[in-house]
């Protein structure tokens, strides 16, 4: 049999085979990658699929319960913006006289009583309102349920500058925020809704559920609030960490920074770790006791001379 002559390989190249394997085509690739989506997108739907139960009844798979973190835990993380004052006295005092510091609060004496002292009624629509300073508490009458006009106690106030509205208990845990509001500036009364005279019954009117302040007001004028509706009742349970904006608003639960200063910063009793400063310097890094490296984490020490 005549042997096969081959070609001589010149020096320097690689020898070819005699038989190549020709390359995979591109949208064999892509078919592979798109047969293997669709069928793991199935597989998924089925798993999500309601299913018929006994008796022929089709459910669904039940969602995923929300896990809320019981309250008292989470409150006790805040330690209150009283606790900044020691460290930070300058910061706590302008925060205190601040719209955030005053966003709400109780009634108190020096500041609300010029709203209601004298007596005074105001017309606003078809309506009119008065307000008054009896028995060492402010009242302010005006159609509220059924039409009624009673006088109503109020002992909680939100905002301060330009103006303060306040706030009336009603049945189920209910604070309502009254329409009429005071301004500071002029000393005069004014409905916020100007010449709209909304009426009693009606779902915008203060003592409707448009006006219910724990669940209008509250998360934004309160820190970590909590509004704790209860469907089955329909009434609240609202609780926050602190009244006002706080500082925790901002800055985040304190509780564990506020131990560990109290233990281990520069203005515990006897001393502190930090050990006097150089001239100028009013920023050091916290040196931590050993295994309590999580107090310290993430915290710089603002060293505030007394």
């Amino acid at each position: 049999m005549p042997q096969q002559r081959h070609s001589p390989v010149p020096p320097g190249r690689p020898s070819v085979p005699a038989a190549r394997s020709r390359a995979v085509p591109w949208w064999l690739g892509v078919a592979v990658v798109v047969l293997v989506t669709a069928a793991a997108a199935w597989l998924w739907g089925l798993r999500r699929a309601p299913t018929a139960a006994a008796g022929g009844r089709v459910e669904s798979a039940a969602p995923p319960s929300a896990v809320v973190e019981a309250q008292e835990a989470v409150f006790a993380r805040y330690a209150g913006s009283a606790t900044c004052r020691a460290c930070h006295a300058p910061e706590h005092a302008a925060w205190a006289a601040s719209h955030h510091g005053l966003a709400e609060r109780v009634v108190q004496d020096d500041l609300e009583r010029p709203a209601f002292d004298p007596p005074r009624t105001f017309t606003h629509g078809s309506q009119t309102t008065a307000v008054a300073w009896n028995g060492g508490a402010p009242t302010v009458t005006a159609p509220g349920l059924g039409n009624r006009r009673e006088p109503l106690q109020v002992t909680r106030v939100i905002g301060h500058d330009p103006l303060r509205q306040f706030l009336a208990a009603f049945p189920g845990g209910r604070w309502q925020a009254l329409e009429a509001a005071w301004d500071p500036r002029t000393n005069t009364w004014f409905n916020v809704y100007g010449s709209e005279d909304r009426q009693p019954g009606e779902w915008g009117h203060w003592s409707g559920r448009g006006m219910t302040w724990n669940s209008m007001c509250g998360p934004c004028h309160n820190t970590r609030y909590r509004k704790n509706y209860e469907v089955a009742t329909d009434t609240f349970r609202t609780a926050m960490a602190e009244p006002a904006v706080g500082c925790e608003a901002c800055h985040g639960p304190m509780q564990d920074h506020v131990h560990w200063q109290r233990a281990y910063g520069p203005f515990r009793a006897g001393g502190g770790v930090l050990g006097p400063l150089p001239a100028g310097d009013r920023r050091r890094e916290p040196r931590l006791p050993p295994g309590r490296a999580d107090w310290g984490r993430s915290v710089r020490v603002r060293a505030v001379p007394r």
